[in-house]
């Protein structure tokens, strides 16, 4: 067993210890509460409870309310959810939806539950105030979390992936849905616990037959503190039960990225042919112009070093050409696939540096050719490091071994030896060089050694 394996297991049984332990303490707090009272009709010790607990789960009525309150719950619940997550998305895109949307998310956010269920139970009677009760708590927390996940995607990200030719499915399964995950996670988390709770409150006040809630009045008015409390701690462990099933199937669903990785073909088809990178009379301003008719073209087999002062418009003319901007007079074009790297870090967080090599690999590409290439560029055992784990030049380095992998007809790296020593940026100019295979490259940087160590021709923007 491995240091980090053993490391696990110890977190592991202390966490279990550590519960076991609760569980304990209050247990035995409840037997004292329950000794002061010293009335069973006002409150069951844990024994007395525990003797209910097994006569309740001999009879068919015990499971048949279960079966009743977990069916509409749940199905509430997911539906609730599903909203949440549908005019979350159009509220992120259209601002006349986030607009009509933020009264009633108040409304749900503040509205006291019991008045609520009051109100809908005179409109509607006791069904639809159960399923708006439900849906009252369930829907706001997948609406949040949705924007919140669209407002952190990792857009550039996909943008690199998408230019090197990686399948939209490919990216959203192994970029996208990841990123989003830890969001929708806790809007489950609160989404199940406000969904059981206010369940079971609609259903205690609106009184269905054959229902938890009407188990729970029938209780109160028998006195039967025993069997109240077993219906309260069942609530409890369906609520919990429920809880951990979401979260292990999103869990699960995490893991998709990773067996998209596996899902590459067998077959190594012929590459295209490298294209042409061209910018025609280009104009692009922001407070100032940046580029005035800029005019460039790259060939197949031809290295251009763009060079210029920071500002002068080195990274607008790159994204110009990718597609990541539009100008506002003239043409930049760059061939159907791009191998890319940005200024920003843009490695997907939740793989290895050689899963994200592989991730954008060209056909024929194995995962020991992604691993030789990074043992070049990288100390040694990177590769199976996360991008967290990695120094900001060594994740450089990966995205650069990225970009070269790819099935890019071009190259396009920004700025791609900040921060690299002189020994790792003389290593990164030579595995360009022999990984670049006839594509035209188009590097922006401020030193004029990288064009000597890449036998690349100089281009001043103007």
């Amino acid at each position: 067993m491995s240091m980090a394996q053993s490391g696990r297991t110890g977190r592991t049984l202390n966490d279990a210890g550590g519960a076991a332990l609760g569980i304990v303490f209050w247990v035995a707090i409840w037997f004292l509460v329950a000794a002061l009272v010293g009335n069973d009709l006002l409150f069951a010790n844990p024994l007395e409870t525990a003797r209910a607990f097994g006569r309740s789960l001999g009879e068919a009525a015990f499971w048949q309310a279960v079966g009743a309150t977990t069916a509409r719950i749940l199905a509430t619940a997911a539906l609730s959810a599903l909203a949440g997550l549908l005019l979350g998305a159009l509220a992120h895109r259209f601002c006349w939806v986030r607009r009509l949307m933020a009264p009633a998310l108040q409304v749900m956010k503040s509205a006291p539950v019991a008045c609520v269920i009051v109100i809908v139970l005179v409109a509607w009677g006791s069904t639809g105030a159960l399923i708006t009760i439900v849906a009252f708590v369930a829907f706001p927390p997948f609406y949040v979390s949705m924007g919140q996940a669209l407002d952190d995607r990792p857009r550039e990200t996909e943008e690199v992936l998408r230019l090197a030719g990686v399948a939209r499915w490919r990216i959203f399964l192994c970029c996208a849905w990841p990123s989003s995950l830890p969001y929708f996670m806790a809007a489950s988390k609160t989404a199940v616990a406000l969904a059981w709770r206010a369940g079971v409150t609609a259903e205690l006040l609106c009184l269905p037959l054959g229902t938890i809630g009407s188990a729970v009045h029938a209780s109160k008015l028998t006195l039967d503190s025993g069997q109240l409390l077993v219906w309260t701690v069942m609530v409890m462990v369906l609520s919990w039960l429920t809880e951990q099933a979401v979260l292990a199937l999103l869990r699960l669903s995490g893991r998709a990225g990773r067996m998209a990785l596996k899902a590459r073909p067998e077959a190594s088809p012929a590459p295209d042919a490298p294209g042409t990178l061209r910018w025609d009379g280009v104009q692009k301003s922001y407070a100032t112009d940046v580029l005035d008719g800029f005019t460039l073209a790259i060939h197949p087999g031809q290295r251009v070093c763009l060079m210029a002062p920071t500002g002068s418009g080195k990274t607008t003319a790159l994204h110009l050409a990718l597609g990541l901007a539009a100008p506002e007079r003239g043409q930049a074009a760059a061939p159907e696939r791009v191998g890319a790297m940005l200024q920003t870090p843009t490695l997907v967080t939740g793989l290895t540096a050689a899963q994200n090599v592989m991730l954008a690999a060209a056909p024929g590409v194995s995962e020991d050719d992604a691993k030789a290439a990074l043992q070049r560029l990288l100390p040694e055992g990177s590769a199976h490091l996360l991008p967290a784990q990695l120094s900001g030049g060594m994740k450089r380095l990966t995205e650069l071994a990225r970009a070269l992998l790819s099935a890019g007809q071009a190259i396009v790296l920004d700025e791609p030896f900040a921060g690299l020593d002189a020994d790792s940026r003389t290593r990164a100019c030579r595995f360009i060089t022999e990984r670049l295979d006839g594509r035209p490259l188009i590097v922006a940087t401020h030193d004029e050694t990288d064009a000597r160590l890449l036998d690349a021709q100089i281009v001043h923007l103007p």
